[in-house]
């Protein structure tokens, strides 16, 4: 059926245009913001003592130019 009380006309020159519409349900899904929860964060610290097993490591650094000769410090650092 046309609703002639909403269809849209235009006239150009000599030309007339009647736009034909018709009802249509158009269904779409939307997210809605019902609810909010609100999360506090609250930092605590505990001290407490624990066994552990030790491991002990050891780096040598030497620095070498581009030459390869070694820097005069990590000499007099590794006597």
């Amino acid at each position: 059926m046309i609703d002639f009380d909403r269809a849209r006309c235009s006239d150009r020159r000599d030309v007339t245009i009647i736009s034909i519409v018709e009802e249509r349900l158009i269904v779409e899904r939307q997210l809605v913001v019902v609810e909010e929860i609100r999360l506090h964060r609250h930092a605590t610290t505990e001290s407490v003592e624990v066994p552990v097993t030790l491991r002990k490591q050891r780096a040598v650094v030497e620095r070498v130019d581009a030459d390869g000769n070694r820097d005069a410090k990590s000499k007099d650092q590794r006597s």
